[in-house]
């Protein structure tokens, strides 16, 4: 004889397989969590491969070298980015040669200025159409490292930095040779300071200003950071400055990513086609002031004593550099009041001293 249990006696019976069913559904479950990561023994693919990362590059005229930039991105092991192109109203086949090289890969995205404006307007567009969590800026004559999306990310988690900057390898444009980098790999991971940026302006240093750091994007827009648009020499540098000084954490690390295109050759000392920089030595003491008035009250003791002694540094040098200017237009009359009115600038001058050394390891 059937003995027929009630509805309570039925759940009963059948509430420890609901529980065994529960855990077992949460063990197996096919979507993994993101961890908060640990400092230590991290497994860094658990949070990298969620993170968009958008790659920036202004372009002008860039046919003769472009595609090498545009194939390195694509080459990256870090699969999730995406590639903003702004044609700064170039006259070549720019654009002809990035619709060929995008048609079959809608993670790369064109868009073309209305008119010449420039790497930092460029630029500010891109950050404009961007969608990813950090971003990145590529030269169109320049190329990264197929891994170097992804161990930047991977140092940005372990770090918590929000900013990381890597050591670059020169790359001389007429032979297409890597001639090696800017500083020893062997070097340890640094926090980089406001101070660092600052001194690396000095003579016999590399400018860190050269830099092509990942940065979360979403600190910029928080703190109106942009690209100054007015600047066509060292708005990088103007950059990166500012973000320093929100406090955030910063740091370069000493893995060769990134392959600079040098603006001279090592062999045939010729100026490269790609570089469009105009060198004006006076536009640094215009920065030096822009970051004193915008950050000068909430500047430490260190940092304002390091920004004072870095204008009079970029002021004296910019005289000195308008002094052998004068001498190489044989000006010799204005090259004798110069000497007078500044004597720091002619002791500088006179010294020969040419203290601005370029990324090409020649000096300017």
């Amino acid at each position: 004889m059937v003995r027929l249990m009630s509805d309570c006696q039925a759940i009963q019976a059948i509430q420890p397989a609901i529980l065994l069913l529960k855990f077992s559904s949460l063990w197996r479950s096919p979507t993994p969590i993101c961890t908060t990561f640990r400092r230590g023994n991290v497994d860094i693919n658990q949070g990298n491969m969620m993170s968009k990362i958008s790659v920036i590059m202004a372009a002008y005229n860039s046919a003769p070298y472009i595609e090498r930039a545009i194939l390195s991105v694509q080459n990256q092991t870090h699969s999730d980015w995406e590639l903003i192109i702004i044609d700064d109203c170039s006259t070549d086949f720019t654009a002809d040669l990035i619709g060929e090289l995008s048609k079959n890969d809608e993670r790369i995205i064109y868009h073309r200025q209305d008119k010449n404006k420039g790497p930092a307007a460029a630029r500010n567009r891109g950050l404009s159409e961007a969608s990813g969590e950090w971003f990145t800026i590529l030269d169109a004559d320049d190329a990264f490292k197929p891994d170097r999306l992804k161990r930047m990310l991977d140092a940005a988690i372990l770090n918590d930095a929000h900013f990381v900057a890597d050591n670059q390898i020169f790359y001389n444009f007429d032979d297409g040779i890597e001639a090696g980098s800017v500083f020893s790999v062997n070097q340890k991971l640094k926090t980089l300071s406001f101070e660092d940026l600052l001194y690396s302006e000095y003579p016999k240093q590399y400018r860190l200003g050269y830099m092509k750091p990942l940065i979360r994007r979403s600190i910029l827009k928080s703190h109106n950071i942009r690209y100054e648009e007015d600047l066509r020499y060292a708005e990088d540098f103007t950059l990166y400055a500012e973000f320093i000084l929100t406090g955030y954490k910063c740091i370069l690390m000493p893995e060769p990513l990134y392959i600079y295109t040098t603006q001279r050759s090592k062999m045939s000392g010729q100026s490269s086609p790609a570089s469009h920089t105009v060198f004006t030595p006076t536009t640094k003491i215009d920065i030096a002031d822009r970051l004193a008035k915008k950050y000068g009250s909430v500047l430490t003791t260190s940092q304002s004593a390091a920004l004072r002694k870095y204008r009079n540094y970029v002021k004296t040098y910019a005289a000195a550099h308008s002094m052998s200017r004068l001498k190489g237009e044989r000006r010799f009359g204005r090259l004798i009041s110069s000497l007078v009115i500044n004597p720091k600038g002619a002791a500088m001058f006179l010294a020969g001293q040419k203290p601005f050394r370029s990324m090409s390891g020649l000096e300017l």
